[in-house]
């Protein structure tokens, strides 16, 4: 009888102490700030709790807010940044400062064939990188031609004001973190055509509409306001249809409201999906819709006759 109490209290012992630890490893708010190596702050990192799909992304000043276990590993990834692990532990602050991958520094640009003055030998495209951030292998496109002919200034398809990125950084296909990055970054220098602004209210801040040619063709994508050297008051405000359409024809999506522009090689819309107008320009329509290929929700146009009428 006395054995059996004696198991019995060891076994209410064991309970406590499983449940107290329960208690320790409770989820609790974790704030900071992400930042690159000069103290700027970085917008749209991607924190996510390590080995889970729990994550958040770095608002317009860097911050970001998450909720996380004492036991649990933070992990910050930037496309062209050194990926940063950080163990929570008791901590409820944790800043970071990101550096440039060394290896991608220069290795990666966006090539203006016919103007400029930058001689590559080779081009380095990236592919979209999923939710989480992590970034598929680059693929090297070859045989770009390594003289560019300078002009006076750059052509572009659509009319917009020509400005100097201020920061090497991403791109994304709609403007917010939610929206995916289309493939392409870009170096401080770089010229670009800014074709309208458009309110991120979720983190309070302006994504520019850009354009730019790489060497597989002319993209159209958004980047945060401060990465472009240019007054925001010059840039027209984009008003967001928001009509809700269905696909009556698959396609193709394009990067841009022509075939001027090259296409999402790996997304298409299909019959019977329903597509969210977010701007009309002529004959096309950028919609908002769900890639089934990335399982992600990104901005692409396509031919507005695809979608059905009100």
């Amino acid at each position: 009888m006395k054995k059996a109490l004696k198991r019995m209290a060891a076994a209410a012992l064991v309970t406590l102490s499983v449940l107290r630890g329960g208690d320790a490893f409770a989820q609790n708010a974790v704030d900071g700030r992400v930042v690159d190596a000069n103290g700027a702050p970085l917008v749209g990192v991607t924190v996510l709790i390590k080995g889970t799909q729990s994550g958040t992304a770095t608002g317009a000043n860097g911050s970001y807010s998450i909720k996380a276990r004492e036991d649990q590993t933070l992990v910050f990834s930037y496309l062209g940044y050194t990926t940063v692990e950080e163990y929570v532990g008791k901590r409820t602050a944790i800043n970071v400062k990101m550096t440039e991958e060394a290896s991608q520094i220069g290795a990666v640009e966006i090539v203006n064939i016919g103007y400029g003055t930058t001689t590559p030998t080779s081009t380095v495209e990236w592919i979209t990188p999923t939710p989480t951030g992590a970034t598929a292998a680059p693929t090297v496109t070859k045989d770009v031609d390594p003289t560019p002919t300078p002009t006076a200034e750059p052509v572009f398809p659509s009319k917009g004001v020509a400005a100097a990125l201020t920061k090497r950084a991403a791109t994304r296909s709609g403007p917010s973190n939610r929206f995916d990055e289309p493939g392409s970054f870009y170096n401080a220098g770089d010229i670009v055509n800014v074709i309208s602004k458009a309110w991120d209210s979720e983190n309070d801040i302006w994504w520019y509409q850009i354009e730019f040619n790489t060497s597989n063709g002319w993209m159209r994508a958004y980047t945060p306001a401060n990465r472009v050297d240019v007054s925001s008051d010059s840039i027209p405000t984009e008003t967001n249809l928001n009509d809700t359409r269905t696909v009556i024809t698959s396609g193709a999506v394009y990067f841009g409201p022509s075939t001027t522009y090259r296409k999402y090689g790996w997304s298409w819309i299909y019959e019977g999906d329903t597509a969210i107008i977010c701007q009309i320009e002529g004959s096309w329509a950028q919609v908002e819709y769900y890639s089934y290929a990335k399982d992600v929700t990104r901005r692409g146009w396509v031919k507005l006759d695809t979608l059905s009428s009100k």
